[in-house]
């Protein structure tokens, strides 16, 4: 049976390559009806911690990436890689050197076949004596990593570009233990606008930062499916039709370049697809206020984030300060005072929903068309009512906030 792992440092958060790395994974497996386990690799003593744990698994958890029973630690192993040390001491294959263990490197060309970037050899040579078990009695990655992957059954290891230096030695381990060599596949980097490494000079880089944002778990996987792996013509691909598509056989060898707006972008076509109760549920579970669904209905259409709730709904549940220079930006104040000035009187006793009051200051246009156009009539409206020249649609808004509320809110800006 195939089987997958990913396993990550617990030296950082989720990093956005790492999440990569277990899609990928999670969509072999489950194409090929395989298993996908985790491990935590926290033999770096001083920089590994459990709040880095923590985040790994609950954004692996929220993005939907679920493996099979119980994250493994490698610092709870090391009994295990003591006995295969040993084993490699008893054959002369390493030996001890101020209280380290290291491994005995033969001269050799290292082949293998990657899945990603074909034929790859390594010339062994280049290569000093390794060591395997530190003097505090645990393992270098090497060496753990060869054990682990042994021990789970691993058959295929997807991970970063930046690991394919490390598989000729991890191969010599193998073959020194007697162990088989997993089908390699090295996925490439994860860069920057100006295709330089993925770093944070350009902003967030780990899973929570963006979910923190208000992204959309769909919209993650959905992008990070394209770095590297274009599954067909459309864009927006659900987690389930991701798997029944995927290819590893197709993924790029050119890095991927992320592009923040292209994520946007696809987020904003996420959130057009939830339903009104899904996505009143997520912006409360991102802290925000619970929305009258007619309310979220208005502003669904238009974001990009969920964090742009406050931007979109804030003057529903408070007037704005109408700046006045936003005011007077496209209009004269006189010309904006007659226009507030029509509208209070014109919309005193009118019968209150959005196409009478859109109906009604059609008909006060009409009246004035050679003083304005319909959209500078508008203009001093909107910014009396939500204070942005930007906003929800504005009768509806105003339909939502009442005759009261919106006449008052004129009446101050007069």
């Amino acid at each position: 049976m195939i089987t997958v792992r990913l396993a990550p440092s617990p030296t950082g958060k989720l990093h956005l390559g790492t999440a990569r790395a277990a899609l990928f994974n999670f969509l072999f497996a489950k194409k090929e009806k395989g298993e996908f386990v985790l491990r935590i690799e926290d033999t770096d003593k001083t920089r590994s911690t459990k709040e880095f744990e923590k985040d790994i698994i609950e954004n692996l958890k929220w993005l939907g990436l679920l493996w099979g029973g119980e994250p493994c630690r490698q610092m709870e192993r090391l009994p295990i890689y003591q006995k295969y040390a040993k084993k490699l001491l008893s054959e002369g294959k390493a030996y001890k050197e101020k209280g380290a263990i290291k491994f005995k490197v033969k001269p050799q060309i290292i082949e293998f076949n990657d899945l990603i970037h074909g034929d790859v050899k390594f010339d062994t040579s280049l290569f000093d004596d390794f060591v395997i078990i530190k003097s505090d009695e645990v393992p270098i990655f090497h060496f753990a990593v060869v054990v682990d992957d042994a021990d789970m059954k691993i058959t295929h290891v997807i991970r970063g570009e930046d690991h394919l230096s490390n598989t000729p030695k991890q191969i010599l381990l193998q073959k020194a233990l007697g162990f088989e060599t997993p089908q390699y596949a090295h996925l490439p980097l994860i860069l920057n606008p100006d295709r330089t490494k993925m770093s944070k000079r350009f902003g967030d880089v780990d899973v929570a930062s963006f979910r923190k944002k208000g992204y959309l778990k769909e919209a993650l996987i959905n992008y990070l499916s394209q770095l590297g792996w274009l599954p067909a013509d459309k864009q927006i691909y659900s987690l389930e039709e991701l798997i029944k598509l995927f290819d590893i056989k197709k993924l790029a060898k050119s890095p991927a370049v992320f592009e923040r707006e292209r994520l946007d972008w696809v987020n904003s076509q996420w959130i057009k697809r939830l339903s009104v109760a899904d996505l009143q549920k997520r912006i409360v579970d991102l802290g925000y206020r619970k929305l009258e669904p007619k309310i979220i209905e208005l502003i669904k259409p238009r974001m990009k984030l969920l964090s742009e709730v406050p931007f979109w709904t804030d003057f529903f549940f408070s007037a704005p300060k109408v700046d006045k220079k936003l005011l007077y930006n496209e209009i004269d104040r006189f010309k904006a005072k007659e226009i507030l000035n029509i509208t209070s009187q014109a919309l005193g006793f009118l019968s209150w929903n959005s196409e009478k009051i859109k109906d009604k200051l059609r008909q006060e246009v009409e009246k004035n068309k050679s003083a304005f156009t319909f959209s500078e009539f508008l203009y001093p409206i909107r910014i009396a009512i939500t204070g942005s020249k930007v906003s929800p649609p504005l009768f509806e808004s105003m339909e939502i906030l009442g005759r009261d509320e919106c006449l008052a809110r004129l009446k101050v800006v007069l």
